[in-house]
């Protein structure tokens, strides 16, 4: 048809575009081992199908028999659903489940889900909130529209997106749709719309649709509608303001106000088996009459989210708090099998002894005992800033707020001002108020960062073997030098601290083998117009095994060279930063940094980055929070905003008697260019390659890998070879391995 001139602009200029892509997800890249593990307390829609109950969360599909509340599985993003982050599940009228998601709609099965990548004109992911389906395609509500997805064209395709309804403000965020025979409903942020879609070039118009507001139908009370319903041939609206029933009158179109708290924040309507569940802020309920029956909530901690039944079982997703199924007398008891107790991790610890810690901003802290997640029978307060791993399986753990606790051996230690050198900031809960924002150790002794110190002593420190004493305790501050209190982030490397500050750069302090003998210290401030630091703005300072300083800065990443007494700016690869989040190193020195859009590994051989999305990998998000080298393996550990992904390197421990040390893979099949051999030496070594007649072939660091080239980077044919390794004392360990070129 062809479209008024006005409309047509106003389209040109607000439609928000968008495209599809479709993946067929079932691994990762061949070249990485990564492991997820993800919280499935968060629950945003249930839905049971075929005797199991699949409920969409935060961390992945929870699929388990309603019946029962034994273990089921969680599907992850590397169970081919690319991500963890799941809105919405519905089945359409073939059978077929299909789920909203971060960036992507799913055509969902357990053993072969599609991957549709919804993006914007600039390849950036858009999050999907709710379907709906009407037999041909699937409706998605997005924050800026509504998008029509054809599911049998081309397999799969976006066929035109939708954003303006009515009078509403134009690209409204779309909570729920609703399809009741030809009509389409839309709940957004901005009010309520409705339209014929029969013909769905028509939706383009803004003419097409009708809408309600709080402007022309006050008694909503908001304009924010969060859930629809069609139940007993009427339309139910679920608002920030309460639950209301369309009336369609004579002369006026008005919406009742139904028997509900004013108050009640509605977060689902759902019909099951011709019945109407209501969750809100005030309860569960069901609808009779037009009037609320509430429902036993006996056993919920807080209120139900979410919910689906079987008849003989009711589910629930309780708000933070966990998954939870109703008994025939109707009391709740928590389904255990959910992983992780949260997915916004703060930081991850790994002892000596392979202890496992993950620290969670709102939960308390849990350990991977038997390949499960345990949470501690303790809070951390407001919440965890560090984790700290010490010697003889003892780990610390920082607070925002309530100070440090010693975690292992026994029943857990808190420790204050009380008795230490700890300090708070007054701020708002006086002097005991302490903020720990870095946490390292020298082996004898602990050293601790108080964030605004309110005696000027921002490091406190403490000997081990006297931690429980006064006596035991020291403190650095204005007298030392270190003269800024807003420490942020904390290190210890060959007798130096690095203490990071928030705004001024930061301090580089000799303390010694004893801190409690000041008499050899120095401490030097390094900013940017004294040595030039990137940015004084830093996020992260972490000492290399080499004792080499590397800076993490809102604007980059920069090694100091104590030669110049400078810093040297390291330049990142593209899509990594600038922002800095996290550094760590492996025992041979191989550098990893992490930002807020991925990861970065730096090949000291080559000089190169190597960078890590989780978009093509196995990465759970792209939001990386900490980095964590597990010092008996060598796998990476990563803390993220969707809970921690480990990736696995291709051997079981690192050694660290060069008589002992091994190639790997072996026999080595070179199928690309990618491919590497590795040595499983924990410390820096140099690595020769020689073949069987004795000729030297090539020479690289431990840290690095080969890639089956000579020394001229020619490929060198199949066969088997010999390697010598030889550390940085002068030992030397050898052995051989098989190369077999495909």
């Amino acid at each position: 048809m062809d479209w008024p001139t006005t409309e047509r602009t106003k389209a040109r200029l607000l439609i928000f575009v968008l495209s599809a892509v479709l993946l067929i997800a079932t691994s990762t890249a061949a070249e990485d081992d990564w492991v997820t593990y993800t919280s499935a307390n968060l629950a945003r829609r249930m839905l049971i199908s075929h005797d199991s109950l699949f409920v969409v969360t935060s961390g992945g599909v929870l699929i388990t028999e309603p019946d029962l509340m034994s273990q089921g599985k969680i599907l992850t993003n590397l169970d081919g659903l690319g991500t963890t982050d799941l809105t919405d599940i519905i089945q359409d009228a073939q059978g077929q489940k299909w789920i909203a998601a971060d960036g992507r709609l799913l055509k969902f099965s357990p053993n072969a889900t599609e991957q549709f990548l919804f993006q914007d004109n600039e390849n950036n992911l858009i999050r999907l909130q709710c379907l709906a389906d009407d037999g041909n395609y699937v409706w998605v509500g997005y924050p800026a529209g509504v998008v029509l997805f054809n599911k049998a064209q081309d397999g799969g395709l976006i066929q035109d997106s939708y954003q303006m309804f009515g009078s509403l403000p134009a690209s409204p965020s779309v909570s729920d749709v609703l399809i009741v025979g030809d009509s389409i409903w839309l709940a957004t942020s901005a009010g309520l719309a409705v339209a014929d879609k029969s013909d769905p070039r028509l939706l383009k118009l803004s003419s097409s649709w009708k809408s309600f507001n709080v402007i022309s139908n006050p008694e909503l009370g908001s304009a924010t509608v969060r859930r629809l319903a069609w139940f007993k041939n009427q339309l139910l609206a679920a608002t920030s303001s309460g639950l209301f029933r369309l009336d369609r009158l004579a002369t006026d179109t008005v919406f009742t106000e139904l028997a509900f708290n004013p108050t009640s924040n509605f977060t689902d309507l759902r019909i099951e088996r011709d019945t109407l569940f209501t969750f809100s802020s005030d309860g569960l309920g069901v609808m009779v009459d037009s009037t609320a029956i509430p429902l036993s909530v006996s056993g919920l901690p807080s209120a139900a989210a979410t919910g689906a039944g079987n008849g003989a079982h009711f589910w629930v997703g309780s708000t933070n708090s966990g998954i939870y199924r109703s008994d025939t007398q109707g009391v709740y008891s928590r389904y255990e099998f959910t992983g992780m107790p949260d997915n916004d991790v703060v930081d991850v610890a790994i002892s000596e002894k392979n202890h496992v810690n993950v620290a969670f901003s709102r939960k308390p802290m849990a350990e991977m005992v038997d390949d499960q997640w345990v949470s501690q029978s303790y809070s951390v307060g407001s919440f965890a800033t560090r984790l700290f791993a010490g010697q003889s399986g003892t780990r610390w753990a920082g607070t925002f707020g309530a100070g440090m606790w010693k975690i292992g051996n026994g029943t857990p230690q808190r420790f204050d001002t009380t008795g230490t050198t700890l300090r708070g900031n007054n701020d708002p809960g006086g002097k005991n108020y302490i903020v720990i924002t870095g946490i390292a150790g020298d082996g004898p002794h602990l050293f601790v960062s108080c964030f605004r110190a309110y005696d000027g002593n921002p490091i406190a420190f403490a000997r081990l073997d006297q931690v429980d004493s006064r006596s035991g305790w020291g403190a650095f501050g204005t007298v030392n030098g270190i003269t800024d209190t807003f420490i942020v982030d904390l290190d210890y490397g060959g007798g130096y601290l690095a203490a990071a500050t928030d705004a001024n750069g930061l301090y580089l302090y000799f303390v010694g083998p004893d801190p409690f003998d000041i008499s050899d210290d120095t401490c030097h401030y390094l900013n940017h117009a004294n040595s030039g630091l990137r940015s004084d703005i830093v996020r992260v300072v972490k000492f290399a095994p080499d004792s080499s300083l590397w800076v993490g800065t809102n604007y980059g990443l920069s090694h100091y060279d104590r030669g110049i007494d400078r810093f040297v700016d390291v330049n990142l690869p593209a899509g990594i930063g600038p922002d800095i989040t996290d550094i760590d190193f492996d025992s041979r020195g191989v550098l990893w940094v992490s930002a807020r859009n991925g990861i970065a590994r730096f090949d000291q051989s080559s000089g190169a980055f190597r960078t890590i999305h989780a978009i093509s990998s196995g990465l759970v998000s792209d939001d990386v929070r900490s980095l964590t080298v597990n010092r008996n393996s060598g796998d990476l550990w990563v803390g993220t905003s969707a809970g921690v992904s480990e990736l696995r390197f291709p051997v079981t421990s690192l050694t660290e008697s060069i008589d002992s040390v091994w190639a790997f893979p072996n026999p080595f099949v070179i199928s690309s260019s990618a491919d590497s051999l590795s040595v499983n030496y924990a410390f820096p070594g140099t690595v020769s390659i020689f073949d069987v007649s004795g000729a030297l072939v090539d020479e690289f660091p431990v840290r690095a890998g080969w890639h089956g080239t000579n020394r001229a980077g020619k490929p060198v044919a199949s066969g088997v070879y010999l390697f010598v390794i030889q550390n940085a004392t002068g030992q030397v360990g050898r052995g051989k391995f098989l190369l077999v070129r495909q």
